[in-house]
């Protein structure tokens, strides 16, 4: 475990910790490549590992590729495909996840604003499979030297459910 968390480390983007709801303190790391190939197609290839029970056991990770395209500077449409693994009761599971990202970007004053839409439907190995709808409104304040406050919020939704979760978050980007 402790040679997986080291080399996530490395390669990662982005960390941070939480404590969430049932008082368990979780941490997740984030790696991001974005790669032009023209003027307005990018490729985007993201890693995600999040550890539990007090930050010591792997409990989902998941590797997401993504064509962007953006036909306007305001306009970005994302097909793409997730392998998702989650560790459920001490088994795995796999999960294949299709998905479309349609974002709006834009500024309100000196906060640039993205508005995403995420279509995405998860093929799951021994669950049901199950359609979700992801909205996020990420903010990006002014930075402060090399620190660039953020805030943002997202709603999931579960295709036969009423809402499922809402999540907020905020922080700091460190450039």
């Amino acid at each position: 475990m402790k040679k997986i968390l080291f080399f996530c480390l490395l390669t990662s983007s982005q960390c941070f910790g939480e404590l969430n709801q049932d008082n368990d303190f979780q941490f997740w790391m984030m790696a991001r490549v974005r790669k032009p190939i023209s003027q307005c197609l990018d490729f985007e290839f993201l890693s995600e590992y999040r550890f539990g029970n007090n930050a010591s056991e792997l409990f989902l990770y998941y590797f997401q590729a993504q064509m962007v395209f953006s036909p306007k500077e305001w306009l970005e449409i994302a097909p793409g495909y997730r392998q998702q693994e989650t560790s459920l009761l001490g088994e795995w599971f796999s999960s294949y996840n299709p998905l479309l990202d349609v974002s709006f970007l834009f500024s309100l004053g000196k906060t640039r604003v993205v508005d995403r839409s995420r279509f995405q439907y998860f093929i799951n190995e021994g669950l049901p499979n199950l359609w979700v709808y992801r909205h996020r409104d990420d903010f990006f304040f002014r930075p402060v030297g090399r620190i660039q406050p953020y805030l943002y919020e997202e709603l999931f939704l579960l295709k036969g459910a009423d809402l499922c979760r809402i999540v907020w978050e905020s922080g700091a980007i460190w450039s």
